[in-house]
């Protein structure tokens, strides 16, 4: 892993924080959810100022690119070989996972313990999601509620619409990433710590998850899911993604990538963008979804890639 500062955090020191390194205790397969959890909220208000993101921040055709070395989200159109259309930097420290709903952008805050928000349109932080250790995945049901995975914590937070503490904890050993399909099921994929791996699937309000049988080989892995419900799943060892059909189980397809540490499809699922790796590389890799066929890069104006986010919510 590479040792390179992220101002004052090193890349290596994300992964710690995020928990990758102190998940030997967990057990070898997903147990029951905890209960409800309550905590102070928190929210968090800033100053406006005037500059603002591009008009059409919302848009699907836009993508978000979590930049840890520079401390900030970059934006560019959603294309190959393109530069930033715009920037946010105000609020950012290691940013990990990024989620897109209603125009409002969700920043995994890895260093900060948080979930930032920046509304449709806006530079500045306008609301904080606290109580998630370290959180290195973000995703949004169609609802609005927000959830938060934590490997150092071995849970995932549920942020009911609105609230900005958990309103409900389910207990995962080492989750990486969150991911919910148009039906509001959550998909949490993990890695129990002892060589064991999955993705454990959550019906809407469920305190208990359904294993799906899937496995890969090694930490960390994304998730995404297709609006067929098919399963994107990070193999990162291998340098691929896998896809399910929906439920799990089946692997119909492979689409090779390199080291998958973060994806996301575009608005009409044709491209699939590639962000991160084994030491969060300056480049973001574009494929077909239809085919694997690499497409292009995007590589200006980024010092560093992890999070990466395209399509909004389902």
């Amino acid at each position: 892993m590479s040792t390179s500062l992220v101002r004052r955090y090193s890349l290596t020191g994300i992964v710690a924080l995020a928990g990758f390194s102190a998940c030997a205790a967990a057990a070898s397969a997903p147990p029951a959810a905890l209960g409800a959890t309550t905590a102070p909220r928190t929210l968090t208000a800033w100053a406006p100022l005037v500059s603002r993101l591009p008009s059409d921040a919302s848009a699907s055709g836009l993508l978000y690119v979590a930049d840890p070395l520079a401390e900030a989200i970059e934006i560019y159109k959603a294309d190959v070989n393109s530069s930033p259309i715009g920037s946010i930097s105000m609020g950012i420290a290691g940013p990990l996972g990024l989620a897109i709903h209603g125009g409002t952008l969700y920043v995994a805050e890895n260093t900060k313990n948080s979930i930032v928000e920046y509304a449709h349109g806006s530079k500045v932080p306008t609301a904080t999601l606290s109580g998630t250790a370290n959180p290195i995945g973000v995703a949004v049901g169609n609802d609005g509620t927000v959830y938060a995975c934590s490997g150092v914590a071995n849970t995932c937070n549920e942020y009911a619409p609105g609230a900005t503490s958990p309103t409900l904890t389910l207990s995962i050993p080492c989750p990486f990433a969150p991911a919910v399909d148009a039906a509001d099921n959550l998909y949490v994929a993990y890695n129990g710590c002892n060589g064991t791996t999955g993705v454990v699937r959550f019906a809407p309000g469920s305190t208990r998850g359904t294993d799906l049988g899937i496995s890969f080989t090694g930490a960390p892995a994304d998730i995404e899911v297709d609006r067929e419900g098919n399963i994107l799943v990070g193999d990162p060892r291998k340098g691929r993604i896998n896809v399910y059909r929906p439920g799990g189980h089946m692997r119909f397809r492979t689409i090779a990538t390199g080291y998958p540490y973060m994806f996301t499809l575009d608005r009409n699922e044709t491209t699939l963008y590639v962000a991160g790796g084994s030491n969060f590389p300056a480049v973001v890799v574009a494929f077909d979804y239809a085919s694997g066929q690499e497409l292009g890069t995007i590589t200006s104006g980024l010092t560093s890639s992890s999070g990466i986010a395209g399509k909004p919510a389902l």
